[in-house]
């Protein structure tokens, strides 16, 4: 409403000081009018147009404030037009920013909860790992074993062999020995 009233003040000045001069106008052209028809200069045309009277030449401040309405009108149909089309590209980018921010949510509790778990894998990995070491470790201490046992296995086997054949040997001798004794020759 502020805006009307300026406009209207500004067009009441601008109306105050044309309606001023009007009478000025006026006088000047009754007093061409006059001199014009006195003039017998051979150089002016015999048919000069005469200017109208001086209140036809300023335009009547009533329409001009109707072109101006309705140019009003027709500009704040566009802004309106404007603004209705800004609100509703705005709606759309304010609810398409809620879904994004739901979005980025989701997908950040998601990036959250894979990252626990690939955590939770490394550190199972790594203890698999470990593990694995420990079992080859183990299996090498075993097999030095084993094979320090096989060598002895082997040891005592042979020693085994040695005092059966000994044994065998002697156990052989007396029975030759009881035998030569036995003998009734």
């Amino acid at each position: 409403m502020q805006w009307q009233e300026e406009y209207l003040g500004a067009l009441k000045h601008r109306d105050s000081l044309e309606l001023a001069t009007v009478d000025i106008y006026h006088d000047y052209t009754t007093l061409a009018k006059k001199v014009g028809s006195t003039d017998d200069r051979p150089d002016r045309p015999a048919n000069t147009k005469e200017l109208p009277p001086a209140s036809s030449q300023i335009p009547n401040p009533s329409s001009r404030w109707k072109d101006d309405l309705v140019e009003a009108q027709k500009q704040r149909a566009e802004l309106q037009a404007d603004l209705s089309r800004v609100n509703s590209e705005f709606q759309r980018l304010q609810n398409q920013a809620r879904v994004d921010s739901r979005r980025i949510g989701d997908l950040t509790l998601d990036n959250s909860t894979l990252s626990v778990k690939l955590r939770d894998r490394a550190e199972e990995l790594r203890g698999k790992a470990k593990l694995l070491e420990d079992l080859q470790h183990e299996t090498v201490a075993l097999t030095l074993q084993l094979n320090l046992l096989e060598e002895q296995n082997q040891k005592l086997k042979h020693e085994n062999n040695e005092l059966v054949d000994r044994w065998m040997a002697r156990i052989g001798q007396e029975a030759d020995a009881m035998n030569k004794a036995s003998d009734f020759t």
